[in-house]
């Protein structure tokens, strides 16, 4: 567990001692704050060699609503809560999920969830899914300038990208089950008409055609050297027209590949 405090502004403090000392150095806490000057890039290269930790990087100064006793305007105030290029570390669990980590690095420096975007690689954070290894989370304000600006038809765009994402995350409303290769442990839940409107292979099988898969509650899935979590990708890429592949091997992308050309897509 975590047992550091941190005070309004002693962070920034302890971020600067601590950037004194090498990144190899643990000082046996689960979580720390350094001030190290490198872009997200150049940060992302010297990271991989890491091990074990969930990296929340500030892509530009990162600002908290403050109160002050007595003061105009009712009191309010902005303070800085973490600067630009600074990075916060927590160790790594496979059981949480990144919406676990984003609240606790919002509590940390009490900064509101909605004042903050998370990005992983150029990707929203998908907030219900578990985090299957050690990674970069970059941290954005709502409120500041970013190289990501978007018009409002590109942001209702992502709004109902999102959406679709979490019924897929949550299973909302699905009406079949997809079991991949017998692993019943991770059934994939889904919605019919989503997947007969995406790949005539689903369309075949799904339609009242005759074939048992167009009446069963659960599907089993005949993948050879596919594993359910690649073949939940290519479902991914169906909701969402994209799928996050990183840190998929060869081997996963080319069974992703001969997967997307059985299914037609």
């Amino acid at each position: 567990m975590r047992s550091i405090s941190f005070g309004p502004t002693s962070y920034l403090e302890d971020s600067r001692q601590y950037s004194r000392h090498s990144d190899d150095e643990d000082d046996g806490q689960n979580t720390h704050i350094s001030n190290e000057s490198m872009g997200a890039n150049s940060y992302s290269s010297s990271y991989r060699g890491s091990l074990n930790e969930v990296i929340f990087y500030a892509s530009e100064n990162l600002f908290r609503e403050g109160f002050t006793v007595g003061g105009g305007a009712g009191g309010h105030h902005r303070e800085l809560a973490m600067k630009k290029c600074c990075k916060c570390k927590f160790a790594f669990d496979s059981q949480r999920t990144y919406q676990s980590y984003c609240f606790e690095f919002c509590g940390l420096l009490n900064l509101r969830m909605n004042d903050c975007r998370f990005y992983l690689g150029t990707r929203e954070l998908s907030m219900s899914r578990s985090v299957k290894k050690p990674c970069i989370i970059e941290v954005q304000s709502t409120g500041g300038s970013s190289n990501r600006s978007q018009t409002t038809s590109n942001s209702n765009q992502c709004c109902l990208q999102q959406a679709i994402r979490s019924l897929l995350d949550t299973g909302l409303y699905s009406d079949l089950e997809l079991v991949v290769n017998q692993d019943s442990e991770k059934p994939i839940r889904v919605h019919r008409g989503l997947l007969m409107a995406r790949s005539e292979k689903f369309r075949a099988m799904l339609m009242e055609s005759g074939m048992k898969e167009s009446t069963a509650g659960t599907v089993q899935i005949v993948a050879p050297d596919v594993s359910t979590d690649t073949y939940r990708l290519l479902i991914q890429w169906m909701y969402e027209g994209e799928c996050d592949m990183t840190g998929c091997s060869i081997e996963e992308a080319l069974g992703l590949l001969r997967l997307s050309d059985e299914y037609l897509l």
